[in-house]
């Protein structure tokens, strides 16, 4: 599941180091835990997220790729949200297009990797 996004926002947590990358995708919502250390982002930055099964392609076409095992899947009104644990930091996926997350099942294990692309 490969997803363009715009970065609209960083919060830093509590956490010393760590931020909350929240971006909008054509079809969706994220929300991204990361220390800054691992990866930065800026806002307004443009990024691809793929979620893929895939170790190889990830590592192969992201600038950071790591692993999340789903931890939640859930309907909110009509807001379909998917929980990743990365080591304990979360990537959250809020959709309204349920084909974005039919094949996603809890405790799946997925490479998540993440690029900047240029705009």
């Amino acid at each position: 599941m490969k997803m363009e996004c715009i970065v609209n926002s960083i919060e830093p947590l509590r956490l010393p180091g760590v931020n909350r990358i929240q971006a909008n995708c054509k079809k969706a919502e994220i929300i991204l835990e990361i220390h800054e250390e691992v990866y930065n982002l800026n806002s307004n930055d443009h990024i691809i997220i793929d979620l893929t099964k895939n170790k190889d392609e990830c590592i192969k076409n992201y600038d950071l790729c790591c692993t999340g095992n789903v931890v939640s899947v859930n309907p909110i009104n009509d807001i379909s949200r998917v929980v990743l644990s990365i080591g304990g930091l979360l990537l959250i996926i809020k959709t309204k297009d349920k084909k974005i997350i039919k094949n996603i099942k809890i405790m799946d294990k997925y490479y998540i990797g993440i690029k900047r692309v240029a705009k």
